[in-house]
């Protein structure tokens, strides 16, 4: 049955209880603290680097935690394109050559600082290498700084390319460094951006030491996440692997991640004109665009294999049934080392909405639909547990997924954060803005608006809003740090720099039950559907001139714009009378069997993470990225997509208000 179908055969229900209602019946249980740093405890104890024995374990340790919930489990295992690190090093030559420092020192107090030589730095699917080139600064590695680069006469053609981590996805950096003809990449954290400039270093503050690295993967999760390997399709048993040389997202030019102490030798040694101003960083020196003075010897063997990885997912069964509407919720478990806000600070809060779901389902709860918690393994890699569970059971999930909540980094300092579906704002925004603030004693949004940004890329929830058309929303309580991916990211860091007493994860748990409950519930006022088409208006808007230069005569824009606004109109009317799962369903509306232009795996029409951004959200996103080729023909067929997009809308809720509000009868 067609999406149109679909929502033309859906009936609207007499009005149920108001959602305060509902959440003022609910029983009543609290977050513990002791056991969230118990939890935390417990997940950072090992490496969990997916694929590895580190990395098992803890799906094994999840596992009894759901069970001990009295939670049913389910698992998933698939043999995936991994990434591992074998060796490393990094010389600078010249009439004194020496080596550069690639490991983390660690600190008595932290044991997982010491870990940092059981996954070496590295960038995860870059081809080893062992060669000798003059290296040129790129800044932060954007379109625009190879442009400004060919201003100054800097070549940047078979030379290593330096730049910095910040404003981009790695994968996007590695990507232009590819496609401007840089023989390799070396990424590093300047100061400015996450080190001393910003506050206190490790361990006396949260910010990155000089030793600190950031790994990562520059998987081009914006071409398609999941396995390089299997595009659209589960990787389970049955299913074709393509060459790898033929992967899309695979990086093809070698990489590593260095840390400012490595990288400020290879900038004093930097020749040629003085970078301008917005180019330099923290660093006591002159930063110049290069090319080096002498060359750089960069040695990097990473082994490319099929690894297992494990979904793990516990099930609180409602009245709708196991094999009926459910809700999800989900936080991956791999992590570079031990991970302590990336992903362990959501992972204890995961365990611990777990736990207390338990409990209340031993007191008689028994929600109207089915409530999910999902472990995902291999997130860091490129979504890969999440995106191959939803690749695989698509059809399922499509008609049954009702909203998936996403925790990840959940914790990392006191500042509420908010991302959402439009459909899922306003009601996102009322829940967790509710919540008490550990430090003030008064609700998250008591004093200003808690704004809910757009959902880009990045992390779990991508498969489910941008390929599936699920609403979507993330939550956690954010703050500046410079652990991020590197073996300082601790228990001990989390526990003495972040959030002592575990406060903040408690409020997040108690977030993530107060959101998951009434969604489970079948609460009416959760999805507003018609805000979507009211985000789009707002971009059609912004977008006039560009639309009207390239494409549009000013006739056609006023066309558009009305039948945006017609749609809006009607969907605001809808979403007073259709029933929960009709809302959240009038999200697939967005959905292009086709996707975005080159890139299939992205169907989502209202939002998608940017090409050239990595992780940030492009609204319109076919037609933003067709205005910035200055291409007339792509633009117009971009636009008539969208038209086609909203004539269908409109005829699905024209269809739907006349019905009149009559139930459906099979």
């Amino acid at each position: 049955m067609s999406t149109i179908a679909l929502i033309l055969s859906l009936a609207f229900l007499p009005s149920l209880l108001p959602l305060r209602q509902e959440q003022a019946k609910a029983p009543q249980v609290r977050p513990d603290r002791a056991r969230l740093e118990r939890f935390h405890r417990m997940i950072t104890s090992s490496v969990r680097l997916a694929g590895t024995e580190g990395d098992l374990k803890s799906a094994d340790q999840v596992k009894e935690v759901f069970l001990a919930a009295g939670l049913e489990v389910e698992e998933q295992e698939y043999l995936v394109y991994l990434s591992r690190p074998k060796k490393a090093s990094l010389s600078l030559l010249g009439p004194k050559p020496r080596p550069l420092p690639l490991g983390e020192k660690g600190f008595e107090w932290d044991s997982a600082s010491y870990k940092s030589t059981e996954v070496l730095p590295h960038l995860a699917y870059t081809p080893s290498c062992d060669l000798e080139e003059r290296v040129v600064y790129a800044n932060y590695g954007l379109p625009e700084d190879y442009e400004y680069l060919k201003t100054q006469g800097v070549d940047v053609r078979g030379r290593i390319v330096l730049v910095r981590y910040g404003k981009s996805f790695r994968g996007v950096k590695v990507q232009l460094a590819e496609e401007n003809g840089a023989r390799a990449i070396l990424i590093y954290s300047d100061p400015a951006d996450d080190g001393f400039a910003k506050g206190d270093p490790y361990p006396k503050g949260k910010f990155r030491p000089k030793d600190g690295i950031q790994r990562g993967s520059p998987l081009y999760i914006f071409e398609y996440p999941g396995d390089p390997l299997t595009p659209g399709e589960p990787s389970i048993e049955g299913v074709q692997r393509m060459n790898p040389k033929a992967a899309k997202s695979l990086p093809k030019i070698p990489g590593l991640p260095i840390s400012w102490g490595a990288a400020k030798p290879i900038l004093a040694a930097m020749g040629g004109p003085v970078a301008p101003r917005t180019w330099r960083g923290a660093l006591e020196l002159t930063y110049h665009l290069g090319p080096s003075s002498v060359s750089v010897r960069m040695k990097v063997e990473n082994v490319l294999e099929q690894r297992t990885i494990r979904n793990v997912i516990g099930l609180l069964p409602g009245k709708s049934g196991k094999k009926g509407d459910f809700v999800l919720v989900g936080n991956h478990r791999d992590s570079w080392v031990a991970g302590g806000i990336d992903p362990a600070s959501g992972t204890a809060c995961l365990l611990e909405a777990a736990t207390l779901l338990g409990k209340l389902r031993r007191g008689g709860y028994v929600p109207e639909l089915s409530i999910r918690l999902a472990s995902w393994d291999g997130e860091e890699f490129g979504l890969i547990g999440s995106v191959e569970y939803g690749e695989q059971f698509r059809d399922f999930l499509g008609a049954h997924l009702r909203a998936y909540l996403n925790v990840d980094a959940a914790v990392s300092g006191p500042n509420p954060s908010l991302s959402a579906s439009p459909s899922l704002a306003a009601f996102a925004q009322k829940v967790w803005g509710s919540v008490i603030h550990p430090d003030t004693g008064e609700p998250i949004a008591n004093k200003k608006k808690l704004k809910a940004g757009p959902m880009g890329g990045g992390s779990d929830f991508q498969v489910f809003l941008d390929h599936l058309g699920i609403p979507c929303l993330g939550m956690g309580m954010g703050g500046g740090h410079g652990v991020y991916h590197s073996s300082y990211d601790s228990h001990w860091f989390v526990k003495n720099r972040i959030d002592p007493g575990f406060r903040y994860h408690a409020a997040v748990t108690e977030g993530l039950l107060r959101l998951l409950r009434p969604l489970a519930a079948n609460a009416p006022g959760c999805f507003r559907p018609a805000q979507g088409f009211a985000v789009a208006i707002t971009w059609l808007e912004k977008l006039k001139p560009s639309l009207l230069h390239l494409s549009l005569d000013k006739k056609e824009y006023e066309d558009l714009l009305a039948l945006g606004k017609r749609v809006e109109t009607l969907a605001k009317k809808a979403q007073q009378r259709l029933p929960p799962k009709a809302s959240a369903d009038l999200e697939k509306l967005w959905l292009d069997p086709e996707g975005l232009f080159g890139r299939p795996w992205y169907r989502n029409l209202l939002v998608a993470p940017g090409r050239r951004t990595g992780y940030a959200a492009k609204i319109l996103p076919g037609i933003q990225e067709a205005i910035g080729t200055g291409d007339r023909g792509r633009v117009q067929r971009s636009v008539q997509k969208l038209r086609v997009l909203l004539q269908q809308a409109e005829e699905a809720l024209l269809g739907l208000a006349k019905k009149g509000g009559t139930p459906h009868k099979k």
